[in-house]
């Protein structure tokens, strides 16, 4: 008998750790090759990852909602040495990361997933030694390989596993992050860690060192304390409470927050975090757009989707981007550099059962009001039904939001980052509007936008939205290149 370890796979996007979702096995179970083991998280979908071979699970590593850092063995599976054999022999010299698919509502049950997973299931054998296959080895054997060097690596894996962010970070204050002490898993260095050597930083009197700091690593990590000074005088000094206990309460429900939720989540408040949100909302009147909208559906042929306002809106977007090319761009913060791009790709904010998804019209600049409109029939059905592919959920440049009749007069949305701005839809009402001497009903939308202000001018940000208006209040023109 041999022990199959499987390690949690590095699946791209620059990711360093994943969030397990779901066990589909538990110790003790039989799989059979192919059989979902598990459901990990990433910033878009969750991965189903399937057993390389048949075989008894006998150890199961990380808790549903646990942050596990790439190559982590999750999985140890006791296999016959002919399974060994077999998958040695078919195991690819080079793999790619599993197809990822978004995972419905309903769990499904392995054997039902194995035929649908086998297409990469020999691929995960071999990706970076995400299962390796070794003889069974006593627990003393184990102990007496892993201690002589496990001081040594603190170091490197403080390094290796931080994330992409907390490196630029330190980079850009002059913090050498091998010498910082992590207190995360691992050793692992988060921005708290930072932010504690940037508070000792702005408060020298606190550290009980003798000048000068001979220590090297201290040494190191203080070498450039201007910007450390300068971020440390922004923190907030006193540190964040937990939930106070409110009396007469009644009954609680308390709920961990993971897989979408929870990137929905860190993306929102890292979003609001960096990014200075400017809004600004305009009312339009669509009242011969809407009577537009209707004559073209009752003229519509039987093969064309019901038109809603999104497809016109896109059109006009696609209109006015070609006057103001800054909003159909990303910003790379880290480097200070503005990516404008000639596609348009525009971002659907759908609300599934799961939580809030954003499926992307891809060239919706070169779509007509037909295609549009297919397109965004399309990938809504597929965002409710969980069939999305990881390339329909990534790439925007612009998002529009939208909740139709629940849209409200006024919204703040937030914006899609690294993207320059949003476009908020707020529903259409009825008004007495003044025209011709008289009061006359008129179909009034409010646009409730919000712009990246690093990038974008209040002033920039009006003009855009009023040559929107122009578009949209003369629906003849979104017909004219």
């Amino acid at each position: 008998m041999s022990l199959c370890k499987i390690k949690m796979p590095d699946l791209g996007e620059g990711m360093t750790e994943c969030e397990i979702v779901e066990w589909q096995v538990k110790v003790g179970d039989t799989v059979k090759e192919d059989d979902v083991i598990a459901g990990v998280m990433t910033d878009k979908a969750v991965v189903e990852i399937p057993s390389p071979v048949d075989g008894v699970i006998t150890e199961l590593s990380g808790e549903v909602g646990e942050l596990v850092p790439v190559g982590t063995v999750i999985v140890v599976l006791e296999v016959a040495d002919v399974a060994r054999a077999k998958a040695t022999s078919e195991a690819p010299e080079k793999s790619e990361a599993p197809k990822m698919t978004i995972a419905k509502s309903e769990p499904v049950k392995p054997a039902k997933q194995a035929q649908a997973t086998k297409p990469v299931a020999a691929k995960l054998v071999a990706e970076a030694n995400n299962a390796t296959i070794s003889p069974e080895r006593t627990a003393e054997t184990i102990t007496a390989t892993a201690e002589p060097t496990q001081s040594a690596q603190t170091s490197t894996l403080s390094r290796q596993l931080s994330a992409p962010a907390v490196k630029q970070r330190a980079k850009n204050l002059g913090i050498d992050i091998n010498t910082v002490l992590g207190s995360g898993p691992d050793g692992r260095v988060l921005h708290q860690d930072l932010d504690q050597l940037l508070l000792q930083a702005s408060h020298p009197t606190a550290i009980d060192i003798p000048e000068p700091i001979s220590t090297p690593a201290i040494g190191q990590a203080l070498t450039n304390t201007a910007p450390m000074q300068q971020e440390a005088e922004q923190l907030v000094t006193p540190q964040r409470v937990g939930p106070m206990v409110l009396a007469d309460a009644g009954e609680t429900t308390t709920t961990s927050i993971i897989g979408l939720r929870r990137k929905i989540a860190e993306r929102m408040q890292d979003a609001k975090q960096r990014i200075p949100h400017i809004t600004y909302v305009e009312a339009i009147d669509v009242t011969e757009l809407e009577s537009l909208r209707a004559h073209l559906n009752q003229q519509r042929r039987d093969d064309q989707p019901k038109l809603s306002l999104l497809p016109m809106l896109f059109r006009a977007i696609t209109l006015a981007t070609r006057v103001y090319p800054v909003m159909n761009a990303h910003y790379d913060d880290v480097n200070g550099k503005l990516h404008q791009y000639q596609a348009l790709h525009l971002g659907v904010a759908t609300q599934t059962d799961r939580g809030l998804l954003v499926p992307v019209l891809r060239h919706a600049d070169q779509m007509d009001i037909w295609e549009s409109a297919a397109g965004i029939k399309r990938l809504a059905d597929m965002a409710r039904l969980g069939t999305l592919a990881k390339d329909e959920l990534s790439g925007s440049t612009i998002t529009c939001s939208s909740l139709g009749k629940l849209g409200g007069l006024v919204s703040t949305p937030v914006i899609n980052s690294p993207e320059i701005c949003v476009i908020g839809v707020n529903k259409i009402q009825t008004q007495p509007v003044y025209k011709d001497g008289g009061f006359v009903p008129r179909h009034i939308m409010n646009l409730s936008s919000s712009f990246d202000h690093r990038i974008v001018d209040g002033y920039e940000a009006a003009q855009f939205i009023q040559c929107l208006r122009e578009h949209l209040e003369h629906p003849a023109t979104l017909f004219i290149e």
